[in-house]
């Protein structure tokens, strides 16, 4: 994770940190439970039962490539995971 984000873009590399921060926060706060299955499914990955499994495949998986391109470039995101 820190080759890709040292490598990338300045503004990415803090958006990725963040993300990773928030999906963190969902995965291990009771509070955020009900948000594990929605957030699984926005990788298309909502039928993984395990968090663990879940990171896993995130680690290695394809959004790391495109995560700049698709999702950051937008001006602004449609919804907030978790609340400030």
């Amino acid at each position: 994770m820190d080759v890709i984000r040292l490598a990338a873009p300045e503004k990415c590399s803090e958006h990725l940190v963040n993300t990773i921060k928030t999906i963190d926060s969902i995965l291990t706060s009771p509070s955020h439970s009900f948000l594990i299955k929605p957030l699984k499914s926005l990788f298309g990955l909502g039928d993984i039962e395990h968090n663990d499994d879940f990171m896993s495949v995130l680690e290695v998986g394809q959004w790391l490539s495109v995560f700049c391109n698709q999702i950051w470039t937008k001006s602004t995101m449609p919804y907030t995971l978790v609340p400030s």
